[in-house]
């Protein structure tokens, strides 16, 4: 149905749409482009017919916050008549075109314009739950909030043709440019004759389907063991500049400006732009980040009050992961790389991997919690999820087949869990259950950084093949339990999961002490009666997006130590420490001094880093000779003294790390000389 404004009104809209593009600087983009296409009309000779001569596309950005500054009407017709402002634009776009460059014999029909919209507001957005609603009886613009899980590779698809009235008195024997769905018509619109379409006249560009599912299908619930909720996707349509292999990537999180199609088809996409928090949003502008939450605030506050120690905060805070179900002194090493893994997250360079050693199966419940503090976790319960094509099959049968008939011929590329899980968490759960062929693909991801995608057709069925790999931006966890009777070839396990997830974290309790006080924690907790109170997981989670969203650089301090002790400790323990363990140290530290809102990585970052590494070590291989721990570290912690325990224990470290630097270092640096001399 044609729509119409009144006069005056249209042009007032004509007039708002001119000062846009005037103030976003379109038209003076738009005035270049239109010499272009000037100069590239003069290949064409005088004796060449005018349906070969190429039609003129231009994208225009239109800000929807900002034309409302300028026009409130303005603002409300691009949501409810989209197509009419469309073709508004499109008018302007031709007077402009004839005017600035000229291009007198520029028709209206060889022009075309692409509509970018963004800015829409939250109000307006898409449903994606599965919740049926009518669907709306005019196409207005919605948008769309979603992970892109599975896309099809590029196909063509006609923009427009050009067609001729065979009868030569006939206006339409000229040729008209037909554009959209109707650039299959053979109808003649001025004598309704049959029309024939010209050769070299058809346009063509590409065009890919996406599924995008709601943010939130991603975030771990203890109902769903963290497995991603992906029945109701919404399937949307990228045109043109949209369709570019750098516009949509699987695994991001987007906002899509769509037309909304009802129930028949894919939703057609006006805009795209990838979804940006709230907190890396304000550092990227200079602004200061948002206060802390409350729990957390005071947390802050009771550790800056009671010592100057600079692991106070951060230890207090680790503790409290999973306070509801464990006291604060147990399992305090497995949350210590629970908060540094989680603090590694929205960064340059991948997080900090987990893997969690012990028989103790409360350390792995453990772990499954401190997932769901991740903004978005992704759990693997068998062999079968990492190949399982989240997308395809869940499609109406209806919208197969019809995009089987007219929709692209292509194959899908679907996000298998390594690439869910972007920007969070990969719980892949014990090591033990996976057979050698699932571990090697873990492995393989993990070593070369990059996860590999699936690759079916229409139908789901898996094209042979292997499918093309995207970076690998999560971070992995994964727990191994040591068998009760120790063979050589746990060993060797032991030393390949360290050498592919770095640094292994004790998922233990310390003594039977610590066994005891968490039985009476939970006893405490069934009969409910009063507990001390704990960090609220929704504050936790804040503020760990706030502290993800900082900056924070390596002192050269820090940077030698880390160095040093690699280089010591791989002289003493050269099939313990991996040979990634510089680059997993430094992200530690960063974290750590994240969590302790520093914006660098000192010392004492490292030295904390450090006591993880030769406590794991020790635990696992047996104490070092050459330098054992000091006896400090294994005193049992007590909830009431944890802060003033860890101070005691961190400073006997940065004495113990001096002299284990100095001691292995000097050394084999005096061994070295006498080798020389001799």
């Amino acid at each position: 149905m044609e729509e119409y404004l009144d006069p005056p009104f249209e042009q007032e809209v004509r007039r708002t749409i001119v000062r846009h593009m005037d103030a976003n600087g379109t038209l003076a983009s738009l005035e270049q482009a239109g010499f272009k296409f000037k100069d590239s009309l003069e290949e064409y000779t005088e004796g060449k017919r005018s349906e070969a001569t190429p039609p003129f596309i231009f994208p225009i950005p239109l800000d929807v916050a900002e034309l409302a500054e300028i026009s409130c009407e303005m603002g409300s017709l691009v949501l409810e008549k989209p197509r009419l402002v469309q073709e508004l634009v499109r008018d302007v776009v031709h007077c402009a075109l004839t005017t600035l460059c000229p291009l007198p014999a520029l028709t209206l029909d060889q022009v075309q314009v692409a509509l970018r919209v963004s800015s829409l507001p939250a109000e307006r957005s898409l449903r994606t739950d599965g919740t049926k609603i009518p669907a709306p009886t005019d196409r207005r613009l919605l948008l769309l909030q979603g992970v892109a899980v599975a896309v099809t590779t590029p196909t063509k698809y006609t923009r427009s043709a050009v067609f001729r009235c065979p009868v030569l008195s006939c206006p339409g024997a000229a040729g008209v440019r037909v554009w959209g769905p109707k650039a299959s018509r053979r109808r003649c619109r001025f004598c309704a004759g049959d029309a024939d379409e010209a050769p070299r006249g058809r346009d063509v560009g590409d065009q890919v389907e996406a599924l995008l599912v709601r943010p939130d299908a991603l975030q771990a619930a203890e109902a769903q063991e963290g497995r991603p909720n992906l029945s109701h996707p919404t399937l949307v349509r990228f045109c043109d500049d949209l369709a570019l292999p750098e516009t949509l990537q699987l695994g991001q999180r987007y906002d899509v400006v769509v037309l909304s199609s009802g129930l028949a088809g894919p939703a057609e996409a006006w805009g795209v732009r990838p979804w940006v928090d709230g907190a890396l949003r304000r550092v990227a502008r200079g602004l200061r980040s948002d206060p802390l939450p409350g729990s957390i605030q005071g947390v802050w506050v009771e550790a800056s009050a009671d010592t100057e120690s600079p692991w106070a905060f951060a230890v207090t805070l680790a503790s409290q992961v999973g306070g509801d179900r464990y006291p604060a002194h147990t399992f305090l090493h497995l949350k210590l790389g629970i908060l540094l893994s989680l603090a590694s997250q929205g960064l340059d360079h991948p997080p900090v991997p987990l893997l969690a050693v012990g028989r103790d199966p409360a350390g792995q419940v453990l772990l499954a919690r401190g997932a769901r503090l991740a903004d978005r976790a992704v759990c693997i319960t068998s062999a079968a999820d990492l190949t399982r094509l989240p997308a395809a099959p869940a499609l109406p049968r209806q919208q197969q087949a019809s995009r089987g008939r007219a929709g692209p011929a292509g194959a899908w590329l679907s996000a298998g869990p390594l690439v869910l899980a972007r920007g969070g968490i990969c719980f892949v759960g014990s090591w033990d259950k996976w057979n050698r062929s699932s571990a090697s693909a873990i492995t393989a991801a993990l070593e070369s950084g990059k996860a590999v995608l699936e690759c079916r057709d229409l139908a789901g069925a898996q094209l042979p093949g292997a499918g093309p790999s995207v970076p690998l931006q999560c971070a992995v966890w994964a727990y191994w339990s040591p068998p009760t009777t120790s063979k050589p070839s746990d060993l060797l396990t032991l030393r390949t999961l360290l050498n592919t997830l770095g640094a292994p974290v004790l998922a233990e309790t310390g003594s039977e002490e610590e066994a005891f006080d968490i039985c009476e924690h939970l006893l405490i907790k069934a009969r409910r009666e009063q507990m001390s109170s704990v960090v609220l997981d929704s504050d936790m989670k804040e503020f760990l997006t706030l502290v993800n969203a900082q900056p924070v650089a390596l002192t050269d301090e820090a940077s030698r130590l880390i160095r040093d002790y690699f280089v010591a400790s791989r002289r003493v323990r050269p099939n313990c420490l991996p040979v990634t363990a510089v680059g997993t140290m430094a992200a530690m530290a960063e974290a750590l001094a994240r969590i302790s809102l520093r914006v660098e990585a000192t010392w004492a970052d490292v030295v904390l880093v450090v006591w993880m590494y030769e406590v794991a070590f020790t635990s696992l291989f047996g104490s070092c000779l050459v330098s054992p721990l000091p006896d400090i570290c294994g005193v049992p912690l007590d909830a009431e003294y944890l802060t003033y325990q860890m101070d005691c224990r961190l400073n006997s470290m940065r004495v113990w790390l001096d002299n284990y630097i100095k001691l292995i270092l000097l050394s084999s640096l005096r061994v070295d000389h006498e080798d020389i001399g001799g």
